[in-house]
């Protein structure tokens, strides 16, 4: 006996990326801190590089450690994206240990106390924590505890 099927449509297969760098991003950026944030809609990665920290007296004259940092990157991604995207940094990790070695630790920049302006520009922005309405984060440059400190002579 003789059983006539229909056609088959083709089977989708897992795309391929051909992931293209421009030129001017080939070389990348430099980042040594990051920051995380997220509404519904989208998780957004800050990569920072910190500047040299300075210790800052506040209103009531504790002394308190102040590290600019500037933002060099801003990626956004969807929620989705966020457990392939840690996944991804997990496998790596794993590798990294295996083939080179325990992470390093990341120590704090070193504190300076700084006396003059010209050392520390003031276009360095200043990280500002997000209001409850507002619960992005922002990075300004007009730092509360930059316009405490001595200025040059």
């Amino acid at each position: 006996m003789l059983v006539m099927t229909e056609p088959q449509p083709p089977q989708p297969q897992q795309p391929v990326f051909n992931i293209q760098v421009p030129d001017d991003l080939v070389s990348g950026v430099y980042s040594n801190i990051m920051g995380v944030w997220h509404t519904p809609y989208e998780f957004t990665l800050d990569f920072a590089v910190m500047q040299p920290g300075e210790v800052v007296a506040d209103e009531d004259g504790n002394q308190q450690l102040v590290v600019p940092a500037r933002v060099v990157a801003r990626v956004k991604i969807p929620p989705a994206l966020v457990f392939e995207l840690m996944q991804a940094l997990s496998k790596n990790e794993k590798i990294y240990e295996e083939r080179i070695g325990r992470f390093p630790s990341l120590e704090p920049p070193p504190a300076r106390n700084l006396r003059c302006s010209r050392q520390m520009p003031e276009q360095l922005p200043c990280y500002v924590e997000p209001s409850r309405r507002d619960r992005s984060p922002s990075w300004s440059s007009r730092c509360p505890a930059r316009a405490r400190r001595s200025t040059c002579p």
